[in-house]
């Protein structure tokens, strides 16, 4: 039976004035000591012991939760810290080391400011805001993500006319500071940002002028449009993701019901794939992609359901006859970093079990916690704390 974090308020309405954010961590049991000089056998990569989420409620909190071994959630202690007042908090990234994370509070007054709060993530994965709790950043700010070498962040303001990218240098203390530069334009309605696993490009989801942007990511970390800045998508790519290889790009295209797919050149530039885009069922919203790059899994706002495709050598998407329905319209969904669940936020926070051939199925756990306002966007960072 699937997991269901269900809201106990403004369910509907949830998904345009209550949003919330989950991000998953995967935390590792410590380093040994040293490992044995005569072993005949290579020592495998410690598993994962346990796990943490960080559920925003789109509002003045963030809820902080331990994932159990099933996939369940147990609040830590505190159940929620207080985010900012006159601001709606809309995204959550978590660095890779799994020491820092960051929010992104979206100004709700008339003239009020947007802003990133910034956190210290304790041993028993409890959240300590910073000296300096926040900084500010352009207007609303609608994801963000922290790059591979955990040095550098990026924040996507959704501005309709022209998107912006804020971009942050991270403290050796997790604190942030702008760049030189401190922003770069986008497209309209600039939406989500994928980052590539080496920490060279960048691929920006535009949704107000149907393109993805494209960038080079200095050793600053600084990004610079390629020669050729945007690539055609289908109609109004809503989010972006990556191939963990590095060599495909994928965009959901809200008004197109379909996924464009496309390869990565050897510069970072995007070229469409043969078959250039894959259906989808209606208003896809955001997908994901499991950490071996097997599988692929789109949410599907207007038709509550989740389609699943496989992932051929050549990047390209299968999509399986099965589909996953959806308790409410899902807006965002992860793979957890040990690739056994997938998260699928729409009013309620579900859990499906992810099978050796990529299907989903409901998760055997009953247990489940109430998060006062609607869960929104789902996003994984694997990290060891």
């Amino acid at each position: 039976m699937k997991n269901n974090l269900v809201t106990n308020n403004l369910l509907v309405r949830a998904i345009v004035a209550c949003v919330a954010v989950m991000a998953v961590t995967a935390c590792g049991g410590g380093d040994g000591e040293s490992a044995p000089i005569a072993s005949p056998t290579p020592t495998p990569a410690p598993t994962p012991q346990f796990s943490r989420a960080y559920v925003t409620n789109g509002t003045d909190k963030i809820f902080q939760y331990s994932i159990g071994s099933d996939g369940s959630l147990s609040p830590l202690t505190p159940a929620s810290l207080a985010t900012i007042i006159n601001t709606k908090n809309l995204a959550v990234a978590v660095d890779p080391s799994g020491r820092f994370a960051y929010v992104a509070n979206r100004g709700t007054a008339l003239g009020a400011s947007s802003y990133i709060s910034q956190y210290i993530i304790g041993a028993d994965g409890t959240l300590s805001p910073m000296s300096i709790a926040s900084v500010e950043t352009a207007a609303n700010p609608y994801f963000v993500a922290v790059h591979p070498s955990g040095k550098f962040l990026y924040a996507v303001n959704n501005i309709t006319s022209v998107g912006k990218i804020s971009q942050y240098k991270i403290d050796e203390n997790g604190s942030l500071s702008p760049m030189s530069t401190p922003s770069v334009d986008a497209g309209s309605g600039a939406r989500s940002i994928a980052i590539d696993t080496s920490g060279k490009f960048a691929y920006v989801a535009n949704f107000g002028s149907n393109t993805i942007s494209q960038y080079v990511i200095g050793t600053d970390g600084a990004l610079s449009p390629m020669a050729t800045p945007t690539v055609a998508t289908g109609s109004s790519p809503y989010s972006v993701a990556m191939h963990p290889s590095g060599k495909f790009v994928y965009a959901a295209n809200w008004g197109a019901a379909s996924v464009s797919q496309f390869i990565v050149g050897t510069d970072g530039s995007l070229s469409p794939m043969a078959t250039d885009t894959v259906s989808t069922d209606i208003k896809p919203y955001f997908i994901a992609i499991d950490s071996l790059g097997k599988f692929a899994y789109v949410a599907n706002w207007g038709s509550k359901t989740i389609t699943q495709y496989t992932i051929s050598a050549n990047g390209a998407l299968t999509m399986s006859a099965a589909r996953v329905t959806t308790p409410s319209n899902p807006q965002f969904l992860t793979v957890d970093p040990s690739d056994k669940y997938v998260y699928v936020s729409g009013n309620e926070v579900s859990r499906y079990s992810i099978g050796t051939d990529g299907s989903l199925s409901t998760a055997s756990s009953t247990n489940s916690t109430a998060i006062p306002g609607g869960p929104f966007m789902t996003t994984a960072k694997p990290a060891k704390i």
